[in-house]
């Protein structure tokens, strides 16, 4: 009698779930300013952080650049804080 064994991999998706949720802080303007966000879930998710344009429910992403960067570990970081970038941002975690 022969035994033939066989086995399967399945991966199961993992929502999001906040590790590092981020929280509001001010800023006195021409400081650093760090916001924090961190996601576990599978596979590991991507974040995104958005800034308001203005009107109600209106966000637009921010891109990396010299004034702003948004970090590998999820943080988003302004160098020199500026009037213009005063607004709510939000930080989506997506997998």
């Amino acid at each position: 009698m022969a035994w033939k064994r066989d086995s399967n991999t399945i991966a199961l998706a993992v929502p999001p779930k906040w590790k590092l949720e981020p929280s509001d802080q001010s800023v006195v303007i021409g400081d650093r300013v760090t916001f924090h966000c961190q996601a576990n879930g599978y596979p590991l998710p991507l974040i995104r952080w958005k800034l308001t344009t203005g009107k109600i429910h209106e966000f637009k992403s921010i891109s990396s650049n010299y004034h702003i960067q948004t970090l590998e570990n999820g943080s988003l970081t302004i160098k020199e804080a500026a009037e213009s970038d005063a607004g709510f941002y939000i930080c989506e975690a997506g997998n």
